[in-house]
């Protein structure tokens, strides 16, 4: 939160130097926002008012995310229940507080989940002006996070591979169409701060990375490292709970589909609309490849298990059978609320 108030305060550093901790790893849409609702409300010139309007905008965009995820999972599944579920489990899960921080997840799951429905109801009256409104929605969530061009892959898949009687050069349009502006928008930013820093690196913004860590894996040992040693071992454990859960969920979410896609033609699985319901698995798995590639193993990796929006629902056809789930839910809810405020003010105070 504070590297997002810091570039929404100060803008870009301009240091070439990778080896050091540089603001250029954090994408730029989000502290934009940040800075244009500060400067818009006078809350500039106050301490912790971009951080203030940054809390602000992650519940606005939360909330706007949970109204499409609800769309989504209904227009796919055709199940009022397992949408409410998605709901009610996407706020309530024990990493949900980032969506009430100064971090970037509400905005992105916000425009990810747009792109996706506007490209979803586009499987089966494809238009053009589905496609020039997915893309750059796209795009914008490329601008969010480093991972955020991983949302053009299905994007371009319900524009061109889900639709049924298209032309081979109908498809290769519409794909580039899904495609590209993501991977423009990020090559452009790459662009931006190359120029910036003056040293024409445009990998600075993904090397920059490194200084964090070399990734979970390289990071690995230091579970087997206990305090003193390692200061931070409780935090790794937590961080590899959260991994394990991403992971077994996208396990689980891929064999849940394949189970469905063989009974496609019975019953309510035919409200899962194929070839076009693939595309969340595609999501699914390629956003879990970079974070593990590339992030050090200090991070709360359930946060991004929860833009991995589809894990949800492996979750939620459970819940939604258990009498129980909900007073849990509402229990969880009831603490998190706790640890909410405390981290709000810990952000918006000095």
């Amino acid at each position: 939160a504070n590297w997002y108030t810091n570039v929404a305060t100060s803008g870009y550093s301009t240091s070439a130097n990778v080896t050091s901790e540089q603001n250029y790893h954090f994408f730029p849409l989000y502290p934009f926002l940040m800075r244009l609702g500060g400067d818009v409300f006078g809350l500039g010139g106050v301490h912790g008012g971009y951080s203030l309007v940054g809390v602000m905008l992650s519940h606005l965009f939360f909330f706007v995310a949970l109204i499409i995820l609800y769309k989504l999972t209904l227009q796919l599944w055709d199940n009022k229940v397992l949408a409410q579920s998605s709901v009610w489990l996407m706020a309530a899960l024990p990493w949900a507080y980032v969506f009430s921080m100064a971090y970037t997840e509400s905005l992105f799951l916000m425009l990810t989940l747009a792109a996706i429905l506007v490209a979803f109801n586009a499987r089966n009256r494809p238009s053009f002006s589905f496609a020039v409104l997915a893309g750059p929605l796209a795009a914008l969530a490329a601008l969010t996070r480093p991972q955020g061009f991983i949302v053009g892959l299905p994007v371009a898949w319900l524009l061109a591979i889900a639709p049924r009687r298209l032309s081979l050069l109908t498809r290769g349009g519409y794909a580039l169409l899904g495609i590209a502006p993501a991977a423009l928008a990020t090559g452009s930013f790459a662009l931006y701060i190359a120029l910036r820093i003056g040293s024409g690196n445009l990998m600075a913004i993904s090397q920059v990375t490194k200084v964090w860590g070399q990734g979970w894996w390289s990071d690995l040992s230091r579970i087997f490292t206990l305090p003193p040693a390692n200061p931070l071992w409780f935090v790794d454990i937590v961080s590899t709970l959260g991994l394990i859960a991403w992971a077994l969920l996208t396990i689980l979410l891929v064999a849940q589909f394949v189970v469905m896609y063989r009974h496609r033609n019975n019953g309510s699985n035919k409200a899962a609309k194929w070839p076009a319901a693939w595309a969340f698995v595609i999501y699914a798995c390629a956003y879990l490849i970079p974070p593990l590639i590339s992030n050090p193993m200090n991070l709360g990796w359930g946060r991004y298990l929860l833009t991995a929006f589809p894990c949800i629902w492996v979750v939620a056809w459970k819940v939604k059978r258990v009498p129980t789930a909900r007073r849990l839910i509402t229990v969880s809810l009831g603490l998190q609320m706790l640890l909410f405020s405390a981290a709000i003010l810990m952000q918006i105070t000095p």
